[in-house]
């Protein structure tokens, strides 16, 4: 892990980059230093001094290249819950995610320029950003039945298909067919966007009326 020196002044928009890549980390060291207040202040590629440096140093962004570290964004958003911190993660991916997110984490892609990622960490597209998520989330009361609560406590403890359907005494084709539901009714594309939204309770979780009256 690398640390960079604290400077003393202006008031700095603390960050910390994680890659794999040496190339990598100093293109976007030179890129986000020549925005003025963004300061680097660790570069690191493994998941436990991630972990330590977002506990010790507090950043206002943690940059994730994830294209290969694979990292599970899961896992550093709960730290971030559990320990009260303000970070908000950058993940650079090779897809771009369309379903809804946490608050706390913003995708990019390659796409992206150095101008846009200033922008987003300075907080001009950023807070934007934030507004509509809120906005959106106000508007969207998922209808879930009991089952389909308990299928996404599940699906967040770690549970496999296999185990649902040995919970509920059915089959995995059943349990699929719940998940694919589930999404339709979030909005979501996949299990670990279904995670992300149980883990950071960016879900609104309102069991269906009309189910409760019947079961």
């Amino acid at each position: 892990m690398k640390l960079a020196k604290r400077r003393d002044g202006d008031v700095k928009i603390k960050m910390i980059l994680g890659s794999d890549s040496k190339f990598f980390l100093g293109g976007i060291r030179k890129i986000l230093e020549s925005a003025g207040n963004i300061q680097m202040l660790a570069e690191t590629s493994e998941c436990k001094e991630i972990e330590k440096c977002l506990v010790e140093i507090k950043p206002a962004f943690l940059f994730l290249d994830n294209r290969m570290l694979k990292l599970d964004i899961t896992k550093l958003l709960c730290l971030i819950n559990e320990k009260s911190l303000s970070t908000k993660i950058i993940v650079l991916d090779d897809q771009e995610y369309r379903a809804p997110t946490p608050l706390n984490l913003i995708h990019i892609t390659k796409e992206t320029n150095s101008s846009k990622l200033i922008e987003i960490i300075k907080g001009k597209t950023a807070n934007k950003k934030a507004l509509t998520k809120k906005s959106n989330s106000k508007k969207t009361t998922h209808k879930l039945t009991k089952k389909q609560l308990k299928v996404i406590e599940l699906i967040a403890s770690g549970f496999t298909n296999k185990e649902i359907a040995n919970v509920f005494s059915i089959s995995e084709k059943t349990v699929k067919a719940h998940l694919t539901n589930i999404f339709t009714k979030l909005g979501l594309q996949n299990r670990y966007q279904l995670q992300l939204m149980a883990y950071t309770s960016n879900l609104d979780l309102k069991p269906d009326k009309e189910f409760q009256r019947n079961h």
